[in-house]
Formats: structure tokens, C-alpha cells, sequence
């Protein structure tokens, strides 16, 4: 393959593409701490609540776990 990659746009675009990263990072940790903040409070929710806030937090649980990643996709996109 004779293909020739051409640099040029995204040096140009640098500071751009730097802010880009940037924000990707912000909104990775902050998922990251508030899908934490959501487990734990799952957890203890499951640990020592009420019987029926147990068993709404399992089958919480469940339906994420068993159901592949696509399917969990396609409900976010076309469903809500």
C-alpha cells in the first residue's frame, strides 16, 4: 500500500486537538467518580436497606450485567 498519511490539518489545528483531549479526560474521571458514587450507594443500598430496595437494586444489577453492551446502546439511543 502506497497510502501517505498527511499531518498537516491536525498540526495545524494543535490547540484544538489538545482542548479535545483534554475534555475527554474531564469527562472520563468525572464518570468515573459518579458511577462510583452510584455503586456505592447500590451497595449499601443492597447491603442494608429495606427488603424491597434490595431487591430492586439486584434486579438493577441483573439486567445490566445480562444484557450485552449493544443492546444496552441501542436502548439509551432509540429508546429514550
Amino acid at each position: 500500500m502506497d497510502y501517505i498519511f498527511h499531518f498537516g490539518p491536525i498540526f495545524a489545528r494543535w490547540d484544538q486537538f489538545l482542548r479535545g483531549a483534554a475534555l475527554t479526560v474531564e469527562l472520563a474521571a468525572l464518570s468515573m467518580v459518579f458511577g462510583l458514587g452510584i455503586a456505592v450507594i447500590g451497595a449499601v443500598a443492597r447491603s442494608f436497606g429495606p427488603k424491597p430496595l434490595r431487591w430492586l437494586v439486584a434486579a438493577y444489577v441483573e439486567l445490566i450485567r445480562n444484557t450485552p453492551l449493544l443492546v444496552q446502546l441501542y436502548v439509551v439511543f432509540f429508546v429514550l
